[in-house]
């Protein structure tokens, strides 16, 4: 049977639907994801950490999807002992075949059947001395190799190949940044920047994603797959340049065909990259899935820039519809990176600190942030390495000590089930509402989420949903009793709840000189979803019992509290919000010294203040007290009312 679903729901409220897909299509609800590069390494060795003690780690992370749970980098063998002595030896100790990627695979897979893994391959690096498909085992050297590195000039752009490829390496510290690249030798360098577009290159990196699905992976994670559209597009500037449109097509078969490959086995693997296809004129690639990354200056500083997250998240979804979005900490070759920052420059303490911001900012946008447990190069200069043995970060190591903190967050995700993401259902009769197919005593749950437009005073509504079925195909030899068609109606009662706040910004902190009085610039804000009637008052600054003079006044001059308390109430509409002006005055005759006060606002919901701290400097010249310092009368009772008041809060 063929089912339409026909839901009615207030106006301008989001509709978002949820179901169960109907051929595995979508990331399966992803609410806890963590970043475990490699599964098996050098400290399975140094450490003895073995692949149960991964397992482990997994569930009392409560993890669904095991973000880049393996990476190759370097060729790989299939087993270490294929490799000659000592590469035999070394290979062992970094746990680095595909042998080692089956066994710990079928490990993980039999005591967690439902994670997600996330192996990792890069699309922007080939090593000159040697590399071979893991599939068919052809073997790749020098100069076969440099033939499949990038020549931007086979598309007429005006820089040599050296040239180009000089540069990639010393951007990527492959080379010295002092380098002089009219010296570069394409023999004497370690890697090349693959050319997207050769055909060899495409069998190569599809080669090895191949592997690793053949060793059991879900999904597929490509480092830097649409970088080189958007080096051409830098070059030329022109959206239309057949070297920008060519690699970009490239990248974009490299996702489909990992698609079918993976279908020709049975299973639909997932695929992933970063995000710079978003800013193209094209139709988007078919991926799975996304990844995003702070910035260091981000980092360093503890605070993201929303507006620049809102941006290329609203990009993301209006390319790929509601696709996750993976949020992790990124690195390169130094500590000036995400993870470099992160790693060497904050405190264990702004460690676990920044976990919890970045966290709550996902959170908040829908997105999943993948707690950085295990993986990840802190920088070839990083100094605090863990366990003083690696510069590979870890968050049980003792110099971090993040684990505590990433179970916690964990945990509280692992109750965010179905309101990370929303699942659009397909449309097949094309008739303009969500369908899905059922067999014979088959069923589907249906999830449905709605949001009312931001800020909607407390309400109710009711949505009306109608399920209608119409049977498609019968059985041989079966006769239909009654109609073809039948449907089903059910509603969902929702009610928005009334929320309350009230913010005071203003300058915190500031110096005044004695007998002058400063204005300062106070703005309060409704931010919740009702009318509220908002009284502004302060503290005085204080210093060894001595005091500054302070009142507060409208924008337009009208006095709204002295010393005695507030005097009138400022009604605010939600989101609305309120200037006023703070005048404070020091007297000649009072100590120099840091004085300290707050200012307050009295709403429905109780109290909220904003601390001050001035700082009182020496001078003879004499200035006239605040408006309002002298007030009296009503201010007086007003006051003595607002402080004797027994809060009560929501």
């Amino acid at each position: 049977e063929l089912v339409d679903l026909y839901i009615d729901k207030p106006p301008n409220w989001v509709l978002e639907i949820e179901a169960e897909p109907s051929r595995p299509r979508v990331l399966p609800d992803l609410r806890v994801a963590v970043l475990y590069e490699r599964v098996v390494d050098r400290m399975h060795i140094h450490l003895n950490r073995t692949v149960d003690d991964v397992i482990q780690i997994l569930k009392e992370t409560d993890t669904d999807f095991i973000l880049r749970g393996w990476w190759r980098w370097s060729p790989m063998p299939e087993r270490c002992e294929d490799l000659p002595p000592p590469d035999d030896q070394r290979c062992e100790m970094a746990g680095y075949s595909y042998e080692h990627l089956r066994e710990a695979l079928s490990k993980i897979k039999s005591e967690i059947p439902d994670v997600v893994f996330c192996g990792a391959i890069p699309a922007q690096r080939i090593t000159r001395k040697v590399v071979w498909n893991p599939i068919t085992w052809e073997v790749y050297e020098y100069p076969d190799t440099w033939e499949m590195a990038l020549d931007p000039g086979k598309w007429g752009i005006p820089i040599s190949k050296e040239e180009f490829q000089c540069w990639w390496a010393k951007e990527q510290y492959w080379l010295p940044e002092d380098f002089d690249c009219t010296n570069y030798d394409p023999q004497e360098v370690s890697a090349y920047f693959p050319d997207i577009t050769n055909e060899e290159f495409q069998e190569l990196l599809l080669s090895w994603a191949y592997k690793q699905i053949d060793c059991g992976v879900d999904a597929i994670w490509i480092d830097m797959l649409f970088r080189q559209a958007l080096l051409m597009y830098q070059m030329t500037r022109n959206f239309d340049h057949i070297a920008v449109k060519e690699s970009y097509n490239a990248a974009a078969k490299i996702v489909d065909e990992i698609h079918e490959y993976g279908l020709n086995r049975g299973k639909y693997v997932y695929v992933g990259t970063w995000t710079p296809f978003i800013y193209y004129p094209y139709p988007p690639p078919d991926l799975d899935f996304v990844t995003l990354t702070p910035f260091s200056k981000e980092v360093r500083e503890m605070k993201l820039n929303e507006h620049k997250w809102n941006t290329v998240i609203s990009a993301v979804r209006s390319k790929l519809g509601g696709i996750p979005i993976i949020v992790f900490i990124d690195w390169a070759a130094t500590k000036e990176t995400p993870l470099g920052v992160f790693s060497q420059e904050l405190s264990k303490e702004e460690q676990r600190e920044f976990l919890e911001i970045l966290d709550e900012f996902c959170k908040e946008r829908g997105v999943v942030f993948a707690y950085p447990v295990h993986g990840g190069h802190m920088g070839m200069d990083a100094e605090k390495l863990s366990y003083g043995l690696f510069k590979v970060y870890d968050s049980l190591a003792p110099e971090f000590q993040t684990y505590d903190k990433i179970k916690e967050l964990s945990s509280m995700r692992s109750d965010w089930k179905w309101w990370d993401k929303w699942i659009k259902l397909g449309d097949w009769n094309a008739n303009g509402v969500p369908d899905f197919f059922l067999g014979p005593m088959d069923s589907k749950e249906i999830r449905v989420r709605v949001k009312p437009p931001r800020y909607t005073p407390p309400s109710r509504a009711i949505l009306s949903m109608v399920a209608k079925a119409e049977v498609t195909e019968l059985p041989p030899d079966t006769i239909l009793i009654g109609n073809k068609t039948c449907s089903d109606t059910t509603s969902l009662e929702t009610e928005v709840m009334e929320t309350h706040g009230v913010t005071i910004s203003l300058q915190n902190s500031f110096s005044i000189t004695k007998g002058y009085t400063l204005p300062i610039q106070v703005e309060v804000m409704n931010c919740g979803n009702v009318r509220e009637e908002v009284e502004v008052g302060f503290e005085k600054p204080e210093f060894n019992g001595s005091y500054l003079h302070c009142s507060i006044s409208s924008g337009t001059g009208v006095l709204l509290s002295d010393e005695r308390g507030p005097i009138r109430t400022i009604s605010l509409l939600p989101m609305e919000s309120s200037r006023m002006i703070m005048n404070v005055f020091a007297p000649s005759d009072i100590p120099s010294g840091i004085y300290t006060g707050s200012v307050y606002a009295y709403y429905s919901g109780g109290r909220v203040e904003s601390e001050i701290t001035v700082l009182v400097l020496e001078n003879s010249i004499d200035n006239q007290p605040p408006p309002g310092f002298t007030h009296g009368g009503e201010g007086k009772q007003i006051g003595k009312k607002r402080r004797q008041r027994t809060l009560k809060f929501d």
